[in-house]
């Protein structure tokens, strides 16, 4: 479990395009990971996938991001902010922005034969090869979701008060008064009031 937590700066220098995680990578076949009010920024993979966060091809475990900030990451090859190989992700209350891949999903690249579900969270303003800038593969959407360049990503499950296609219109990473830096929604955002707390109650 990390909570309340920031991890930067990091670099994971492996030349295995499915390994890597600038910040953390996560193995094993039964593990459980939770990370909460958290942000993971500025990490690079320089040869391999997952800037910030990588699941290795022989995880079959579960991983949990709630009200995480990834942002500003870097892979050499796929999943700029996040590389899921196998296993389990659900993120919620989360922001993921500004990450690049160098190949494809400049914010997360999933595997075709994990699941990646998501809640009320922006993914926006990340870059890769064109294939699929803000995330490549198939998203379990739970709803109230903002992705604003759908190229290379499959949407299914709860579409409710999704925002497809808008620009989130956020704030720099700075101190908006939670544990860590965070990107603030600017006056005029679209994602202002668009959104549902599946139970948080902290913004």
């Amino acid at each position: 479990t990390i909570e309340d937590s920031t991890l930067s700066g990091n670099t994971a220098g492996d030349t295995s395009p499915t390994l890597g995680g600038g910040a953390i990578i996560f193995s094993g076949t039964a593990s459980k990971f939770f990370i909460s009010n958290s942000t993971l920024s500025g990490n690079k993979a320089t040869s391999a996938s997952g800037g910030a966060i990588c699941l290795d091809s022989g995880f079959a475990g579960t991983v949990a991001l709630q009200n995480v900030t990834v942002t500003a990451n870097t892979a050499g090859a796929n999943g700029g902010g996040i590389n899921k190989g196998n296993g389990s992700v659900t993120v919620t209350n989360s922001t993921v922005v500004n990450n690049t891949a160098v190949r494809d999903g400049g914010g997360v690249w999933r595997n075709s034969s994990s699941t990646f579900t998501v809640g009320n969270t922006i993914i926006a303003n990340n870059t890769d090869d064109g294939t699929a800038p803000d995330f490549n593969g198939t998203i379990n959407s739970s709803g109230y979701n903002l992705i604003k360049n759908t190229r290379g990503a499959t949407i299914t499950g709860t579409t409710t008060g999704n925002l497809l296609g808008v620009d989130p219109n956020l704030g720099p990473l700075q101190n908006n008064g939670g544990p860590t830096q965070t990107h603030a929604l600017l006056s005029g955002s679209p994602a202002i009031d668009k959104g549902e707390s599946f139970g948080s109650t902290t913004d």
